[in-house]
């Protein structure tokens, strides 16, 4: 017996199902047990901006050399894993598929509030750099408050902070690591908060936060280094340079002849700064 094709709701006129993501006839609803089956709403997740939303799962999923970095606070953002790779060389190892977790890859002793605010910066400079080819800039929010604040005291207690967050995030033992142009950003950065900020005995702690966190992402074989280290202690009070070589001189102890606070005492040694 010749059996005629269905033809209907669901099948073209060839008799094949459909393989669409809606009706082809809206106006007719499929019924199930009487009740009828209802399309559902695409979900919306709303959230701050630079936050993944879940559509954006698809975009993952089709750029090959995208990734998800997810934050510890909880933010998450889409970035170039080129970018990332080449910029932030300490994730090399701890990249899993297209997922980055970050929080593993921050020590515990440079989990703080400044860190976690400059984690999310960073990586929506990334996010906008692979949406719209804009450069990372790691201090543009603090630039805004150097050249815009009117409080000379809330300036740089906002472009430090900003200073410091960076460095430790982008600490080569204890955070993401740094390429030489990311270094190059803080050199600029920080000579520009010298021209900016008058360092007195007023601000010491201030100083001393200053060259703790350079020191975590100071090397000592890039000549650009050498010459901010030694902007930065020339233009230093000889009483601020005698406290700040006693604070250096404890850490020391705590710390490996490899390491970065090794290295940058090594170096005003040898530029006889000391």
């Amino acid at each position: 017996m010749y059996h005629q094709r269905q033809i209907g709701y669901g099948h073209d006129r060839r008799g094949h199902r459909r393989h669409e993501l809606l009706p082809h006839q809206p106006h007719r609803v499929p019924c199930a047990n009487g009740l009828p089956m209802l399309w559902e709403p695409r979900l919306v997740y709303p959230g701050p901006q630079g936050v993944l939303f879940r559509q954006l799962e698809f975009e993952i999923a089709r750029q090959g050399g995208a990734i998800e970095v997810q934050l510890p606070q909880g933010l998450t953002y889409v970035c170039n894993r080129v970018d990332l790779l080449e910029h932030l060389p300490n994730i090399r190892h701890r990249l899993v598929g297209r997922v980055l977790r970050v929080g593993d890859l921050i020590a515990r002793p440079n989990r703080t509030a400044l860190v976690v605010d400059a984690l999310s910066h960073i990586f929506r400079g990334f996010e906008l750099h692979r949406t719209t080819g804009l450069k990372v800039d790691l201090f543009e929010r603090a630039r805004n408050h150097l050249h815009n604040g009117r409080n000379i005291d809330e300036i740089l207690v906002h472009a430090v902070n900003a200073f410091i967050g960076v460095c430790e995030a982008l600490d080569s033992e204890g955070g993401l690591g740094c390429s030489d142009d990311l270094l190059g950003q803080i050199d600029e950065f920080v000579i520009e908060l010298k021209e900016d900020a008058h360092f007195g005995p007023w601000n010491y702690r201030v100083l001393e936060g200053l060259f703790a966190a350079y020191s975590k992402v100071f090397q000592q074989d890039m000549p650009r280094h050498m010459y901010t280290l030694r902007a930065l202690w020339s233009a230093l009070d000889i009483k601020l340079r005698a406290r700040l070589l006693t604070e250096l001189s404890r850490e020391l102890d705590r710390h490996s002849q490899r390491s970065n606070i090794q290295a940058m005492y090594r170096a005003l040694s040898d530029m006889n700064m000391i």
